[in-house]
């Protein structure tokens, strides 16, 4: 997969309006089908097996309306609390933590329930009183409308509760915490993986040596954090053209218009074409983000204790919480072997090189 989509899926899985908009489509389908059901009194029929009234069109209209109301007043009252806490959480904690809420799938799936519930009512009440004696009652639409509206409200006592342990500094520390250990894991060589009985660190001193004999400067096209790097694209793409390259720059770093983001060796060759497929596999972000980068979560663990520890906030018992996760991390990177920086391709032959990233370095952070 391409870095610049999944760079795409990264930003549109830590944002508020994606999963709404779905819910809203989805709820805008799902009421044109409704009204067809009840347009072809199929609806009607099912209707009558249901044990509640047939309700005429004013009392119809007058349910959606009340729906529809209560549906947009919620909503609002539920961006409210979103924003309240993530204020909270910005100001006592430090900002690096928002990424995690603006990825919490309960505040989004929240959002999204009552969005589609104001447009599943709205486009229903359009449609009510119409037909040739004006006298059209959507009746299996409007009451799956109250069903929608009762489950909805359901999820307001849930979100209340969500958002009560989900904002303490321990639950948030915990958080940063697991993912931290996940972006190591990514980082670490896996029980079934293994560097091979003959290990590319031993040669690797004469082989990063080469390129500062024979290599050419991949110069970056503009300035911004790394995003992401697809290693396994760039070692396909140095296969092809017979090239080896060694990578300046890491996710997570700045970098200048203009600087080197990696080395191509031999020198000899045109490597336009390579240039080009390196730029491909490097993706830019306007701030530091998680992904490919463990410092993001550990940097987060850190400013944490360092808030907690601070005049104003004085909670050393937060920055004793955060330090037992970073502890646990740590000792999960000691105990596990960093993946080789040396990147093969198919046939398993050393073809990129990647900065590399030692404990520590992580120990320094």
């Amino acid at each position: 997969m391409p870095v610049s989509f999944i760079q795409i899926y990264q930003q549109i899985k830590a944002s508020f309006w994606f999963l709404p908009t779905v819910m809203g489509m989805a709820a805008l389908l799902a009421s044109y089908l409704m009204i067809g059901l009840d347009e072809t009194g199929v609806g009607q029929e099912i209707s009558k097996w249901l044990p509640l009234p047939v309700l005429d069109v004013e009392g119809s209209r007058q349910i959606l309306n009340t729906i529809a109301g209560s549906m947009i007043t919620t909503a609002s009252l539920v961006f409210s609390l979103v924003f309240v806490a993530l204020t909270l959480i910005s100001g006592q904690l430090g900002p690096r933590v928002l990424v995690i809420f603006m990825q919490d799938r309960v505040t989004q799936i929240m959002l999204g329930a009552f969005v589609a519930s104001f447009l599943y009512s709205l486009m229903i009440l359009g449609v009510i009183g119409t037909g040739k004696n004006q006298e059209f009652a959507p009746h299996l639409s409007v009451l799956s409308a109250i069903a929608i509206a009762i489950v909805a409200f359901g999820l307001v006592v849930y979100f209340i509760h969500h958002m009560a342990t989900s904002i303490q500094a321990d639950a948030v520390i915990a958080w940063l915490g697991a993912d931290l250990n996940q972006a190591l894991d990514n980082i670490l060589l896996s029980d079934t993986e293994t560097v091979g009985a003959d290990p590319m660190e031993r040669d690797l001193k004469n082989e990063l040596a080469l390129f500062k004999e024979d290599a050419l400067p991949v110069p970056s096209g503009r300035s911004g954090y790394i995003g992401m790097i697809a290693y396994a694209d760039a070692a396909a793409l140095a296969k092809k053209h017979g090239v080896y390259i060694k990578f300046h720059v890491r996710p997570g770093r700045f970098v200048l218009r203009g600087a080197p983001l990696a080395s191509v060796r031999p020198k000899n060759r045109k490597f336009v074409a390579v240039e080009t497929g390196i730029a491909d596999c490097i993706s830019f972000a306007t701030k530091r983000g998680p992904e490919q980068n463990a410092n993001f979560e550990l940097n987060a663990l850190v400013e944490v204790a360092l808030r907690a520890l601070s005049p104003g906030i004085n909670d050393p018992f937060t920055a004793h919480t955060s330090i037992d996760h970073i502890t646990d991390s740590l000792c999960r990177l000691i105990c596990g072997t960093l993946k080789p920086i040396a990147i093969e391709d198919e046939d398993g032959e050393a073809r990129v090189y990647r900065v590399a990233q030692t404990i520590d370095h992580y120990l320094d952070s």
